[in-house]
């Protein structure tokens, strides 16, 4: 009987401390992370406090030091901006007429800077250099003649430098055509015949209708505007890679936007052939390069070198022409100051 009664008295406690241990533990594990959250939020709002009392401005130290960085990029954007504006063309105002005469001044410019001595072939004297409608005496109308100047310029100043390089011979010089002809300009018979001995020049003055070339549209933003051109001209490779170094250095900022090279002979011919025993003075280019064509070689004797090899190809550059506006270029650099 009393084995009995511990039994159930031993139950009964184990049950009680079940009841009672349980609630107790998880009540205690309650509160322990509700203590915890309490510690971590009163972190969080002694930090924000902190924060709120701080100085919001920086100290004298940081201000003087910006300060001097800020002097210092000026400095350094005043300088990009002498470098960049120093030897662009700007527009100019003038008369029609007044432009047709520096017109016919810069050609005969480049003509005689082309061909110093007579019998020379670099530049055809009917070359309009990008111009040929007033090559025939038409005369611009009057709000297109400030970027006529301009793009004459800079045409000068392109055929310069192909002319200091020395290339074989100068194409054509293609700028893009936005402008129209005045009606006070050349009669409509003698534009219309002088398109007719245009059409049959070879190698003449540039393309004068918009859809027979690839010039880029005129494209201006607040600090710049692009004007487009495209060379064509013939030369060794050396001398158009020299070409397009001199562009690269020259004080109008140039952009090239593209290169083409369309050579006259193919790239592979045969070695100890005849080609390696002709002589420039015995016989002409075409001659030439009719005899690298006319054999190709077979495998084992194909070769990229040699002076026959090394022919007058004929090379199309595309480039872009940056103009920027100084006066609103400096005024950022006001603006920040």
């Amino acid at each position: 009987m009393n084995f009995k009664k511990k039994i159930l008295l031993g139950v009964g406690l184990l049950l009680l401390v079940v009841m009672v241990g349980v609630p107790a533990f998880l009540m205690f594990k309650g509160i322990s992370q509700f203590g915890s959250a309490k510690e971590e939020l009163n972190r969080s709002v002694t930090q924000l406090r902190s924060f709120y009392k701080k100085n919001p401005f920086p100290k004298k130290e940081n201000i003087d030091k910006e300060n001097k960085n800020l002097d210092e990029m000026q400095k350094w954007f005043g300088k990009l901006v002498d470098v960049v504006t120093a030897g662009q063309v700007e527009q100019v105002e003038a008369t029609p007429t007044r432009f047709t005469t520096k017109y016919n001044d810069m050609r005969n410019r480049v003509l005689a800077l082309a061909n110093p001595v007579r019998g020379a072939k670099m530049l055809d004297k009917d070359n309009a250099l990008g111009f040929s409608k007033y090559a025939e005496g038409a005369l611009p109308v009057a709000v297109d003649v400030p970027r006529l100047m301009q793009q004459m310029m800079i045409t000068e100043r392109l055929a310069t430098v192909l002319i200091e390089s020395k290339v074989k011979k100068i194409n054509k010089i293609m700028r893009e055509e936005f402008d129209s002809v005045s009606s006070m300009g050349a009669s409509p018979q003698k534009a219309v015949s002088s398109s007719r001995r245009s059409s049959r020049r070879r190698g003449g003055a540039s393309v004068s209708k918009k859809s027979t070339n690839s010039i880029k549209t005129h494209r201006k933003t607040d600090i710049y505007e692009v004007q487009s051109f495209s060379l064509e001209f013939s030369a060794k490779e050396y001398i158009a890679l020299d070409v397009l170094n001199r562009f690269s250095r020259d004080d109008l900022f140039v952009v090239i936007t593209g290169v083409e090279f369309i050579k006259a002979a193919k790239d592979l011919k045969m070695p100890g052939s005849d080609d390696d025993k002709v002589s420039k003075n015995d016989e002409t280019d075409a001659v030439v390069v009719e005899k690298i064509n006319s054999e190709p070689p077979i495998r084992q004797q194909r070769r990229v070198s040699g002076p026959a090899f090394d022919m007058p190809m004929t090379v199309r550059v595309d480039l872009d022409v940056y103009t920027f506006f100084v006066h609103k270029v400096k005024a950022l650099k006001t603006a920040s100051d």
